[in-house]
């Protein structure tokens, strides 16, 4: 700065600008400039830990709960802590196979959460008929887990009681039952356990409301069978597969004309 009227270059001072109010200068002469403030360097922060911290618990228990007709579908657990879990088709192809945290329920016995795959509508989408890899790990937990391979059966099924952080080896599964050709016209060849007594079987054939149809049974072998459709309409059935009282699976039908 000058006094007014100067033609010198006055009182200067070089600074490197703060934020807030300084003094920077002063005299009647022109000053040695200042140093100017070194800025204060940020500390470098410490890096995060990549991913939650696993939380304590222990998985006792994964089961699944199928209803076939309907491709619906809940793996289950029984552990303790917080645990997600994944499913993975093995013989074909199956969109939602990330992990997810199960939901905390009392709603089937011996276990306490769950993960629901619903269907689109009835038999579409879902989780359908096949090859399946159930897996149930640790929330926070980056690895695979536990993990049980299966083909998928009717009604609710225990799958594995593994020890923590070890896969079980899965337990004895139950015969698959299968109908073809499917859709049908007048007759089917239903396929399944070869080891229990064919006159044990009984096959039913209802609407999908339950109503029951007339269908005639023949034994071909030990765990083959022919349906003769009868004069069903064309739609939906279900085939009912009983062990004499005791129902061992639900198949779905296709009948055309």
């Amino acid at each position: 700065m000058r006094k007014k009227g100067d033609s010198s270059n006055g009182q200067s001072v070089e600074v490197t600008l703060q934020n807030g109010q300084f003094q920077a200068g002063g005299g009647s002469y022109s000053p040695t400039p200042t140093v100017p403030n070194t800025p204060t360097v940020p500390s470098t922060p410490t890096p995060p830990v990549n991913g939650p911290s696993v939380t304590g618990g222990q998985i006792r228990k994964i089961g699944y709960k199928y209803d076939r007709p309907t491709h619906g579908f809940e793996l289950l657990t029984e552990a303790t802590g917080s645990i997600e879990v994944r499913l993975e088709r093995l013989d074909g192809a199956f969109s939602v196979t990330n992990w997810g945290a199960v939901v905390a329920s009392g709603d089937y016995n011996n276990y306490n959460g769950y993960r629901r795959y619903s269907p689109i509508a009835m038999g579409v989408g879902g989780v359908e008929p096949g090859r399946y890899r159930l897996s149930a790990r640790l929330v926070g937990d980056s690895g695979n887990g536990q993990s049980v391979e299966v083909t998928l059966q009717n009604a609710l099924r225990q799958v594995a009681t593994p020890n923590a952080r070890v896969a079980a080896t899965p337990s004895p599964e139950a015969v698959v039952w299968n109908v073809f050709p499917n859709p049908a016209e007048s007759e089917v060849t239903v396929t399944g356990s070869a080891s229990q007594p064919a006159d044990a079987i009984r096959i039913m054939m209802t609407t999908m409301n339950g109503q029951a149809q007339p269908v005639k049974v023949q034994i071909i072998e030990p765990g083959r069978f022919r349906v003769y459709l009868g004069n069903a309409p064309a739609g939906l059935y279900l085939l009912r597969i009983m062990d004499g009282e005791k129902p061992v699976d639900v198949l779905k039908l296709m009948k055309v004309k």
